[in-house]
């Protein structure tokens, strides 16, 4: 009966360890997305746009400053950092781009990257409104 208490124990501490191990950011690079003060709806991202500004890692930081209309064009691939699990925040900012208030994990919901196996066509989505479940 000890024996087989032993491993159970063994087991469960076993699946925890692997269960925090494998949900462990891979880098200490994090996305940002900086939204207006009350931005409510989706963020489109387009990657690999001709003449459009390059993201860049800036103090561990992937910065996405989101327009007025929800659109940003990047002439960054899709793949930029290769993050791999990672932490992702997002913050209100006022009109001078200070950041303001932090937005709620449960309040944006992150799309797929599409494509069509065309680097021009890459676009990903973000949703910033809770009462949503995607972005069309």
């Amino acid at each position: 009966m000890r024996k087989k208490l032993l491993i159970f124990m063994g087991s469960v501490l076993l699946g925890i360890s692997m269960i925090v191990w494998m949900n462990r950011p891979v880098t200490d690079v994090a996305e940002v997305y900086l939204l207006e003060t009350g931005f409510k709806g989706c963020v489109w991202i387009y990657y690999n746009q001709p003449n459009a500004k390059s993201l860049e890692i800036i103090n561990k930081e992937i910065t996405y400053r989101i327009p007025d209309n929800g659109v940003l064009h990047t002439s960054s691939p899709a793949d930029f950092g290769n993050l791999g699990w990672h932490k992702i925040q997002a913050f209100y900012v006022d009109k001078q781009g200070n950041r303001k208030v932090e937005i709620p994990f449960d309040m944006h919901n992150y799309g797929s990257i599409n494509g069509n196996n065309h680097p021009i066509s890459q676009s990903s989505w973000v949703l910033f409104d809770s009462s949503k479940d995607f972005c069309q």
